[in-house]
């Protein structure tokens, strides 16, 4: 895989990008319900001026959490928390 550009993206497109992450901030009360449907409601708008299709869940297989990497050039970046239920509950405790 190659790097080939950055995109920026608006606040709430970034927030749809990471879902899950939107879905605890829902969950934990740090994101309203309202601001949810904001989210979803522009961002289905884009998709559909831009003719795309609405994407679906990723419903394959996932690398290992202890796998994930974020890679910047030369250097590798392990998760910050060593399982999924670690940074679920650091949301929560915000």
């Amino acid at each position: 895989m190659v790097f080939k550009e950055a995109v920026v993206l608006c606040y709430f497109c970034h927030s749809y990008i990471h879902m899950g992450r939107t879905n605890e901030l829902v969950a934990t009360g740090q994101m309203t319900k309202c601001v949810y449907k904001m989210i979803v409601k522009h961002c289905t708008k884009v998709l559909r001026e831009a003719k795309l299709n609405l994407p679906l869940p990723y419903a394959g297989r996932h690398a290992p959490w202890s796998s994930w990497r974020l890679v910047v050039g030369d250097q590798e970046f392990p998760p910050t928390y060593a399982i999924p239920e670690d940074w679920k509950a650091a949301y929560r405790s915000k």
